[in-house]
C-alpha cells in the first residue's frame, strides 16, 4: 500500500469517526462522497439514504482499516473498537438477509410473506429475508436463526409431489432493523429496494476484507425452479403451526433440511451424511408425533408405530420402513454393531428418496395435525 493510500484512507477513517462520535452535519457530504469512492456503487436513491447510516459508516471504517495494519494507531483502533461494538451489538430485533447457491438447489418459484420474513427474489436469484431476536451466528456449527429454519421448513416441508432444496449460501448479512424496515413492519417494495441496497453495499465491503471468513463460492449455473410442487395455504399452515418456543420442532426440521442439502451437493460426497440426517430427523418426527399426536406420556416405539398405522392407512408400509431405518441408523451411529463391520454402510438412493418423502409426510401431521393431500 503507497504512503498516499494510507493516507488517503486514515483520513477516510477519521472522518467517519468524527461523524458518528459528534455528528457534524457539516461533514456529511463529504463522509457520503468518500464511501461512494471505496464502494463504486452507482447512483441509487435508496442506496444515496444509507450511507450515513452508523452501521454502514462502521463497516466502511472498519473495512478501510484492514488495510493499514500497525499504520492505523493505538488510539484510533481504540475509537473504531468503540463504535464497532456499539453499532454491531445488535440487541432486539435485526434483520438477516439470505442468499443461496444456485448448484444442488432447487427452488420454489414463488413469493411468499409470512409474519417475520419472506422468500423472494432480485432477478432471477431467491433471497430469504427474515426478522429475528437472537443472536446472530450462535456458534460455527449452526448458522441458520430458528426464523430461518421456520420459513425454509414451509416450504420444504410441505410438497404435495417432488421435493424442493435449498442450499442456503453462506454469504448473509445481519443488519439493525431500521436499517432495512425504517418505520414500516411489512416488507414493502421500498423495504426490500433497502434490503438489496445495503446487500450491495455489504458484498463491496466484505471484499475489502482480506484475511476475514470468506463466502463459499458461486459455481455459475442457472436457479432452477418449481411453483407447483406445493400450494400456498399449505406453506402458511405449517408456518402458522410451527411453534419456535418447541426445540423439538426446530430442532428436526433442522435435520431434514441439512439432509436434502446435503444429498443434493454437487460434488455428491455426502450421500451418507444426508441419510444420517434424514434417520436423526425421522427419529425427531415419531418424537412429535407421540408427544402432540398420539399424546403418550414416555415416548414408546410399538404404540407410535400404531399410531402411524392408523393415521397413514394409505401407506401401510411405513411401519416397515420405520423399521429399516431403525436398522440402517443403528449401522450408521456405531462403527461396530450387532449387524457387523463394514467400513460404507449398506445404502442406496432410495434409502434416501423414498424415507425423505415419508419424512416429509411425517413431519407434516406432526407439526399441523393434518395430512398432505397427496395422503388423501
Amino acid at each position: 500500500m503507497t504512503s498516499f493510500k494510507v493516507s488517503a484512507d486514515i483520513e477516510a477513517i477519521d472522518l467517519i469517526l468524527d461523524v458518528l462520535e459528534h455528528n457534524p452535519t457539516k461533514n456529511s457530504s463529504n463522509v457520503i462522497e468518500t464511501i461512494k469512492r471505496e464502494l463504486l456503487l452507482p447512483h441509487d436513491s435508496i442506496m444515496d439514504s444509507l450511507y450515513e447510516h452508523p452501521f454502514i459508516l462502521t463497516k466502511c471504517a472498519y473495512a478501510l482499516s484492514l488495510g493499514l495494519g500497525n499504520n492505523i494507531g493505538i488510539e484510533r483502533r481504540k475509537r473504531l473498537g468503540k463504535m464497532y461494538g456499539q453499532y454491531f451489538n445488535m440487541k432486539g430485533q435485526f434483520i438477516r438477509i439470505r442468499k443461496f447457491l444456485s448448484s444442488g438447489g432447487y427452488y420454489y418459484g414463488r413469493t411468499v410473506e409470512t409474519s417475520k420474513g419472506i422468500y423472494t427474489f432480485w432477478g432471477y436469484e431467491p433471497i430469504l429475508i427474515t426478522k429475528s431476536k437472537e443472536t446472530p451466528f450462535p456458534n460455527w456449527f449452526v448458522h441458520m436463526t430458528r426464523q430461518e429454519v421456520r420459513v425454509l421448513s414451509s416450504l420444504a416441508l410441505s410438497t404435495e409431489i417432488g421435493t424442493l432444496t435449498f442450499q442456503p449460501s453462506d454469504e448473509c448479512y445481519d443488519v439493525p432493523y431500521d436499517l432495512v424496515m425504517n418505520n414500516e413492519t411489512r416488507f414493502s417494495e421500498n423495504a426490500l429496494r433497502r434490503a438489496q441496497a445495503v446487500t450491495c453495499m455489504l458484498a463491496r465491503l466484505s471484499a475489502k476484507e482480506f484475511w476475514g471468513y470468506k463466502n463459499s463460492y458461486q459455481i455459475s449455473v442457472p436457479y432452477e425452479f418449481s411453483s407447483t410442487v406445493n400450494k400456498p395455504e399449505k406453506i402458511h399452515n405449517i408456518y402458522n403451526s410451527f411453534k419456535e418456543s418447541n426445540r423439538l420442532v426446530v430442532r428436526t426440521c433442522f435435520l431434514l433440511l441439512k439432509a436434502q442439502t446435503l444429498w443434493n451437493d454437487p460434488r455428491r460426497i455426502y450421500g451418507e451424511d444426508a441419510c444420517a440426517n434424514l434417520f436423526f430427523g425421522i427419529e425427531g418426527c415419531l418424537k412429535l408425533i407421540s408427544k402432540d399426536r398420539a399424546k403418550l406420556r414416555t415416548f414408546e416405539i410399538k404404540p407410535v408405530l400404531e399410531h402411524i398405522y392408523e393415521v397413514f392407512k394409505h401407506a401401510p408400509g411405513y411401519v416397515y420402513m420405520l423399521q429399516d431405518v431403525y436398522e440402517k441408523r443403528i449401522q450408521i451411529v456405531h462403527p461396530e454393531s450387532r449387524t457387523g463391520t463394514s467400513w460404507v454402510p449398506e445404502l442406496d438412493s432410495e434409502d434416501f428418496y423414498e424415507n425423505y418423502e415419508m419424512a416429509v409426510d411425517l413431519i407434516y401431521y406432526a407439526i399441523t395435525g393434518e395430512l398432505l393431500p397427496r395422503q388423501l
